[in-house]
């Protein structure tokens, strides 16, 4: 998306990376501390800041926070680099279980990643909108990113034999 420095999409795509790494192949569990620092803070300074910005701003940096869009597009970005990274088992399991070709699974892993990794992008939006509140405070940005990214909670019943020994 024009307007977004370099180094903010390679921030987005290392967190991403560094997401992938928490997982048990790698192992690298220290790594969910730092693993989206480098997300925000490319949201946080996504863009070459304008002249009226630089003259209005309180900040010596010529950089700016991103745009809705802009933290939108990052977030995805991030989210869907991670999800490649995290879920490529839906290769094989397309490919040896489903009977699909090698292109049509990879089709649908892009696919899956892309679609999965929308809350991380809704994540961008939120902080490129606090980021452009300028009040100086932003949401607990990992605990709102853990919230996008987790499915819902609720009844899990699978069949109704379960249910029947449950309300029993």
């Amino acid at each position: 998306m024009k307007g977004i420095h370099k180094s903010a999409w390679l921030l987005a795509v290392g967190s991403g990376l560094l997401q992938v790494l928490v997982f048990p192949r790698p192992n690298l569990t220290w790594l969910c501390w730092i693993a989206l620092a480098p997300l925000m803070y490319a949201l946080l300074r996504a863009r070459n800041a304008d002249a009226s910005e630089l003259l209005e701003g309180e900040s010596d940096s010529f950089l700016a926070p991103a745009r809705l869009g802009q933290g939108f597009l990052l977030g995805w970005v991030s989210g869907t680099v991670f999800y490649l990274g995290s879920c490529y088992w839906v290769y094989s399991v397309m490919h040896s279980y489903g009977g699909l070709g090698p292109v049509v699974s990879v089709l649908l892993l892009i696919l899956f990643s892309l679609y999965i990794g929308l809350p991380p992008g809704i994540f961008g939006l939120l902080m490129a909108f606090a980021g452009r509140a300028r009040h100086g405070h932003y949401p607990p940005a990992p605990g709102s990113y853990t919230h996008m990214t987790l499915p819902p909670r609720g009844p899990q019943v699978s069949s109704g034999v379960s249910r029947t020994i449950h309300t029993k």
